[in-house]
């Protein structure tokens, strides 16, 4: 997956473009091994497993970020993994029951949920001077009270 990543021209992509060319890359390295890869998230689907599962798909998700040049260190770090995680989770569950051969419905199914993200990223950027407003108006309540 990771050379795959590295022979696209990343910088060229929206980051949208880039996380979609990512997790197919991901699943289309593991196409020739589609039924193992059933396999195994059937056996880590088990409760004692539960552990390991979450920490396979964290890791996959860090290696796509970093391979599509993600430095962040702050709470965006853990959000973007999660997130990421949560459609890969997804992806892989419609890409197991997907037997077409160009896996369409797998990557528009892929694009839904990314869509699902960013529609997600613009409602929080619009609650954004909401937050702000009621702090501030939290701040002069509190002078009121308390004084400077």
């Amino acid at each position: 997956m990771l050379e795959r990543l590295d022979e696209l021209d990343l910088d060229a992509m929206k980051i949208r473009q880039k996380v979609r060319a990512a997790v197919q890359v991901r699943l289309e390295a593991q196409g020739p091994y589609k039924q193992a890869a059933r396999a195994m998230t059937r056996a880590l689907s088990r409760p004692d497993r539960a552990a390991e599962a979450t920490r396979l798909l964290w890791r996959t998700a860090d290696h796509i970020w970093r391979a599509l040049g993600d430095k962040s260190t702050d709470g965006n770090f853990y959000s973007k993994r999660a997130i990421l995680s949560g459609v890969l989770a997804s992806t892989y569950a419609r890409w197991f029951a997907d037997e077409s051969e160009d896996h369409e419905a797998t990557w528009a199914f892929l694009d839904a949920r990314i869509e699902n993200v960013m529609q997600f990223e613009k409602f929080k950027a619009q609650l954004k001077p909401v937050g702000e407003a009621a702090q501030s108006a939290l701040a002069i309540a509190a002078r009121f009270r308390y004084g400077r």
